[in-house]
């Protein structure tokens, strides 16, 4: 094995990732594991490990692409989005709006509902594509559709469904005149600049091949390639650990793909699943939330034959991770994932906001200090290392973010101040801020 890895010098962060894909590759089994960390606008580290094949053997690398299998969804739910955001479509348009072969008879079922997974249509639409490998064409897909009715009435259950997802593939294509795949090509994998991620494998890059592992076996058999036809908006592209973080990367630097207010929603649990106590998984829109601990990652995990992958991203810290697997049947890809996110949200984030103003950008600092409201509440605004936040009577929470909007006017980010704005009315002569309002009421500087 010959496995490729990059380090852009920053010792320390992501000392013992190498080891821990080493152990994994023997204790899942897979053939091989390819990952990549984000931290910031940047990919931090990328590794490889096993291999991409056997017979003949072949050493898995960075530049191998996998098939990302479910992971498919968060562009297909991209896609929709930034045709809401045009005025094309509408997120509560009813499907039926857009596939008048849809005539549910029972309660309306939108676009909303099926991107988070809430609007009851049957997980494969009746047949055993997945199996028995033969997937519908377009025609056909229509036809089973005229078929569909909602197996469990929408937003009450989380019935996670490839078919529903697949729908939305002719959803675009409805509302643009445009095929799907064009559509994800052209508003998110170019802007984006994912030049590894596609639908068809080409001759550019080589491909991870699939695997399984027998019943009682412990051996691995190529998985053949399928083609998903007219499901492939729920799962059919190909991409690597490292240009798949940049779809993570997007919702918090640029370029991005949404309207900020837009792409929060879609982050936000929109459906948790009832039957898991505590509430454990959920999705919003495309985005599906796994809670661990007092964490919250969003991302989504893909599936495809013989392949096992997933992104976990920690938005409110800037991280995330990628892990790919070419061996199917096991969520140790997520585990992994969450467990990178973890270690560089502790190797960088000391938990305690900072005053201190050496490493605050200059057109920040000013701001930093302590305030008071007469007679009400005080509160402070602190720099982490990568933003500004504010804590307040408002919110307990060790600080909620604050974003400049324009010069001299802040937005909060979260918590019970969401939306409001920090304006800056008077400074010392040395540039210092004394007083602001927030919520239309005054704060001095103490």
């Amino acid at each position: 094995m010959s496995p490729q890895h990059t380090d852009t010098g920053r010792s320390g962060v992501v000392t013992g990732f190498a080891d821990a894909m080493e152990r994994a590759v023997r204790a899942w089994p897979t053939p091989g594991l390819q990952a990549a960390v984000l931290v910031d606008s940047e990919v931090l580290w990328a590794h490889a490990v096993g291999m991409a094949r056997f017979d003949p053997d072949e050493p898995l690398t960075t530049a191998h692409v996998h098939r990302i299998g479910s992971i498919t969804k968060l562009f297909t739910a991209h896609a929709i989005l930034a045709l809401h955001a045009d005025g094309v479509l509408d997120v509560d348009d009813p499907v039926s709006q857009w596939i008048p072969e849809f005539r549910p008879s029972g309660p309306r079922v939108t676009l909303r509902h099926i991107l988070c997974h809430g609007s009851g249509i049957s997980s494969e639409g009746g047949r055993n594509v997945w199996e028995s490998g033969v997937f519908p064409d377009e025609p056909e897909f229509r036809r089973m559709i005229a078929s569909f009715q909602p197996v469990a009435a929408p937003m009450i259950h989380l019935k996670y469904s490839n078919a529903a997802y697949s729908m939305l593939g002719l959803v675009v294509r409805a509302a643009t005149g445009v095929p799907y795949e064009e559509v994800v090509r052209e508003r998110i994998l170019a802007p984006l600049g994912m030049t590894a991620t596609r639908f068809e494998a080409g001759d550019d890059r080589p491909v991870a091949q699939g695997h399984h592992i027998p019943p009682l076996q412990r051996r691995f058999e190529q998985t053949p390639h399928q083609d998903l036809r007219a499901f492939s908006a729920c799962g059919m592209l190909l991409s690597t650990a490292a240009d798949v973080l940049k779809l993570a990367r997007a919702q918090w630097a640029p370029p991005s793909l949404l309207p900020p207010a837009l792409a929060a929603e879609a982050r936000r649990v929109q459906l948790i699943d009832p039957e898991i106590p505590g509430w454990k998984v959920g999705y919003g829109l495309g985005w599906r939330q796994l809670r661990r601990g007092d964490r919250v990652y969003i991302g989504h995990s893909g599936g495809y034959l013989g392949n096992r992958c997933a992104l976990e991203v920690a938005p409110d810290h800037r991280v995330a991770a990628a892990v790919f697997s070419n061996v199917g049947g096991s969520d140790a890809a997520i585990e992994l994932a969450m467990d990178f996110v973890d270690a560089l949200i502790a190797a960088r984030d000391d938990g305690e906001p900072r005053l201190d103003t050496a490493a605050v950008p200059a057109d920040l600092r000013s701001l930093l200090g302590h305030y008071a409201m007469s007679r009400w509440y005080e509160a402070t605004v602190s720099y982490d290392g990568r933003r500004l936040r504010f804590s307040s009577g408002l919110d307990s929470r060790a600080g909620i973010p604050l974003a400049p909007i324009e010069p001299d006017r802040f937005r909060i980010m979260g918590g019970r101040g969401v939306g409001e704005d920090l304006v800056v009315c008077e400074r010392s002569p040395d540039g210092t801020v004394i007083e602001f309002t927030f919520a239309g009421q005054r704060m001095r500087r103490i």
